[in-house]
């Protein structure tokens, strides 16, 4: 997606091509989309905290227009090539900014290299809790996932009704973004073998859960969530706090479970200010 003022780059690491956005200067944030999506989920942020930060919107393997294919699609992988992306653009003391899965991953790769790491946002995340939504459950059994994800799920301004509260921000020219990307050849079975990697009936996998990896670091970290979540429930972010006291956690109500969308302004204000009074210069 072409946004003004932004540059859209393309880095090669390990063998896997990664497209990624970026614009402005300071210290990097990196952010990183949801299962199924792309970085057009930051498309309301990037230029904004580009006046404070230098940010990075990342494709996810087998999302937008980074590679489809790659050698291992498990959680712990999936950090590991984050882990390598700090360090191949040399973004130390990155602040990672999370939605969903990419909430997840942000926090493995804290976990995995917390020289590279000083703070996290965990926007409406996965690996809290081993929950996961059902309709994500039942894509991982054969057969019927292959049926539920490749036929059923690609209705995109219907699952953008589900993901925001206000259907107002289910815009026709972002559903066609999230469908360009998601049906380019190989994408949609390459995200279901990363769902299923990480995934299986019972919820997410225990390698995959963060708070036991967190909880031996002393990183910031600030929750997110909409209080009107239809695929992660605000019950969730609670449980984070309970379990994590010494987390920030901030809910927006009337939103669903892109925050970093349907309250750009607030959600951009939050990320500045957590940043600027909890991180060092």
């Amino acid at each position: 997606m072409e946004i003004p003022g932004v540059d859209n780059c393309f880095v090669t690491i390990d063998g896997v091509t990664l497209h990624y956005m970026h614009a402005g200067s300071g210290r990097p944030l990196v952010m990183l989309h949801g299962m199924g999506a792309s970085s057009v989920a930051w498309r309301d942020n990037i230029l904004p905290l580009s006046r404070h930060f230098s940010v990075y919107a990342l494709d996810a393997p087998a999302h937008g227009d980074s590679d489809a294919s790659v050698p291992d699609y498990a959680p712990k992988a999936m950090a590991r090539l984050l882990v390598r992306f700090l360090e191949e653009l040399g973004l130390t003391g990155s602040v990672l900014i999370g939605n969903s899965m990419g909430g997840g991953l942000a926090a493995l790769a804290a976990y995995e290299a917390p020289h590279m790491v000083d703070g996290l946002v965990l926007v409406a995340t996965v690996g809290i809790t081993p929950k996961i939504p059902l309709f994500i459950k039942l894509a991982t059994v054969p057969i019927l996932g292959e049926v539920l994800w490749l036929r059923a799920l690609p209705r995109d301004q219907a699952l953008l009704r589900v993901i925001f509260n206000d259907p107002r921000f289910a815009e026709k020219e972002l559903a066609e973004e999230l469908a360009r990307t998601r049906n380019r050849p190989g994408a949609k079975l390459a995200v279901l073998k990363a769902l299923r990697a990480g995934v299986g009936f019972s919820g997410l996998k225990p390698d995959t859960l963060m708070v036991p990896k967190l909880a031996t670091m002393l990183i910031p970290v600030v929750v997110v969530w909409g209080a009107q979540d239809r695929i992660m429930p605000v019950d969730l972010g609670y449980q984070a706090k309970k379990l994590m006291p010494a987390w920030d956690l901030h809910i927006f109500d009337q939103c669903g479970h892109w925050p970093q969308m349907e309250k750009a302004e607030e959600f951009n204000k939050l990320v500045k200010s957590f940043v600027s009074a909890r991180l060092p210069a």
